[in-house]
């Protein structure tokens, strides 16, 4: 049974097989023995690469499931917060509605908390400029095409990106 070599070892065979590759002295082409070997170390990477790929689709769908489920338990969450929020609502109208400031029991204790210090605006039109908070963004798209366009920025460059694999 022949042994497996991996993606590494492959590429490694693939260089060395080209670096000493057998030629016909006389027509210097490649003598056909060194071709079907080209050809099965060839085969053996491209399925490696396969591989690779099929792997990558399996943990992309794997990353893909777990978000769904990720949405799902946020929505149950949000869901249970809710409920929890009514009913801590509704208990303390009961107890304002019945004058009882504390309620407990050996594992639970419930009690009525004076109310914080809240801003509530009334008219927006009328807060002073300095109340405002202006968030400074900088606009990557704005600018790539404005660099595209040939505009000078300074402190910026259009660069290419790295090379990425695309896999289908």
């Amino acid at each position: 049974m022949a042994t497996k070599l991996t993606l590494y070892q492959l590429d490694e065979s693939i260089r060395k097989l080209f670096e000493n590759l057998p030629v016909d002295e006389d027509t210097g082409e490649i003598l056909p023995e060194a071709a079907a070997q080209i050809d099965a170390l060839h085969e053996q990477f491209e399925e490696k690469i396969c591989g690779i790929g099929l792997y990558v689709k399996e943990l992309k769908a794997n990353a893909e499931a777990c978000k769904e489920a990720s949405a799902q338990l946020s929505a149950r969450a949000k869901s249970l917060n809710s409920r929890a929020d009514w009913l801590k609502s509704y208990a303390l109208q009961h107890m304002q509605q019945n004058g009882l400031v504390k309620a407990e029991n050996p594992l639970c204790k419930v009690s009525v908390a004076k109310g914080m210090p809240t801003v509530s605006i009334y008219d927006e039109k009328q807060i002073p400029e300095k109340f405002y908070i202006v968030k400074k963004e900088l606009s990557k798209a704005a600018m790539k095409i404005a660099l595209k366009d040939g505009v000078d920025i300074p402190g910026a460059k259009l660069v290419t990106g790295p090379a990425s694999l695309r896999i289908k």
